[in-house]
């Protein structure tokens, strides 16, 4: 059995935390894996369903017993990500809107990208019809990119067209991108109400997370983040 098995690795283009599995054993106990596995999934749930607070618990309990997994860099991403759960959402200042300008509506999902990334082409779509489905609601998007490697406002339009994308789309010069502590793309954060509610990779977006963000109680907050 293989320490590896049990995880889960989502798609991104560089910069994108990956698990470091040079230190692990090619083989391990099995029950110790099968213990891995379980709290894992515990906080793979916790993560996707936006329960920031069960999720650090959970990620800082894994790391105490196993210091050397092979989902360590995985998991410090999600604890960097979630870490700004509660953050003020920082102010959309300097970017240059593409056709519409874009801002922050009660619930918003800012989504980082690059027109040349292989992921992003297609997750922001499919984020695009989720955000369709949930437009009457007050679910708003904006998209950011710095046309990296060279992209062109020519490949962004190309980008937009092919995705049918009806969001505000905007370039910035990196400052965003560092507010968010975005490693890779794609990239996806929830703001509401100002603050951001939740961060991660945009796969792990579903119904039942954009139903939580716009329900009237939000997503938890880690209790540090309560000012």
């Amino acid at each position: 059995m293989y320490a590896a098995g049990w995880l889960v690795l989502l798609s991104g283009c560089p910069k994108a935390p990956e698990p470091d599995l040079s230190a692990v054993p090619v083989q391990v106990d099995a029950e110790a894996e099968a213990a891995q596995a379980v709290a894992y999934e515990a906080i793979a749930l916790d993560y996707a369903r936006g329960d920031a607070p069960g999720a650090l618990a959970g990620i800082a309990a894994f790391r105490q017993r196993w210091p050397s997994s092979p989902a360590e860099g995985l998991l410090v991403g999600w604890a960097d990500a979630l870490g700004r759960v509660g953050q003020p959402a920082p102010a959309l200042d300097g970017v240059r809107w593409r056709h519409q300008v874009g801002g922050y509506s009660p619930v918003t999902l800012v989504v980082f990208f690059e027109p040349w990334c292989p992921h992003c082409q297609v997750e922001v779509p499919t984020l695009e019809l989720l955000r369709r489905d949930y437009a009457e609601r007050g679910l708003g998007m904006v998209g950011l990119t710095q046309l990296s490697r060279e992209s062109t406002q020519a490949d962004l339009t190309t980008f937009v067209e092919r995705g049918f994308l009806g969001f505000p789309v905007g370039v910035e010069d990196g400052t965003l991108t560092e507010a968010y502590g975005v490693d890779g793309v794609p990239s996806l954060a929830i703001v509401r109400d100002g603050r951001i509610a939740w961060a991660g990779h945009p796969a792990f977006l579903s119904t039942q997370l954009v139903e939580a963000a716009l329900s009237p109680e939000g997503l938890p907050v880690p209790r540090e983040a309560i000012r």
